[in-house]
């Protein structure tokens, strides 16, 4: 491939030629396992976990939280150690409710996020296959027909018979 210019920039036939991509037949298994194993899938990068620790000390970024531990240093400065027990608990107990809370929270919406993982339709050894989107590897034929979502970045390939577009680039 023309390393100048991007696959976008050149035309179909010699992006498909760098690509070894049949517009009628896809790709084989063959080279969707080769180029699995040399792009990755196609997904956007996470950024890793935020520790439990650290959610916990986030609860105590809050301007009620600041005023309540004020209050109870100043109930103890006084002696009135049974209020700086109880709002020193309460600061405590709050901080714990709310980590959990985001935890299983996070959880939540990991899990909607899975049910909710798109399909792509895409033609692989001749014929027409339904994959999970986070499979499409660079080369890849999509068939698209009203109403789909493209889900991932692709190069539309104009044809009268079937609307097919072309995979240029994943995440």
């Amino acid at each position: 491939m023309d390393e100048a210019a991007p696959p976008y920039a050149q035309p179909v036939e010699r992006a498909l030629i760098a690509y070894a991509a049949d517009p009628e037949r896809g790709l084989d298994d063959h080279q969707v396992g080769m180029r699995h194993e040399r792009y990755g899938f196609n997904e956007l990068t996470e950024a890793p976990p935020t520790p439990l620790w650290r959610k916990f000390l986030g609860q105590f970024t809050d301007l009620v939280i600041w005023i309540l531990l004020v209050a109870a240093m100043v109930s103890g400065l006084m002696g009135e150690w049974s209020d700086t027990i109880a709002i020193l608990a309460i600061v405590l107990l709050n901080g714990l409710l709310g980590c959990f809370q985001e935890e299983r929270a996070e959880q939540a919406l990991a899990a909607l996020q899975k049910l909710s993982a798109p399909l792509a339709k895409v033609v692989r050894n001749g014929t027409l296959h339904s994959v999970p989107a986070r499979e499409l590897v660079p080369g890849d034929v999509l068939q698209l027909e009203a109403g789909d979502r493209i889900t991932a970045d692709a190069r539309l390939m104009p044809r009268a018979d079937v609307p097919r577009v072309f995979l240029s680039r994943c995440a």
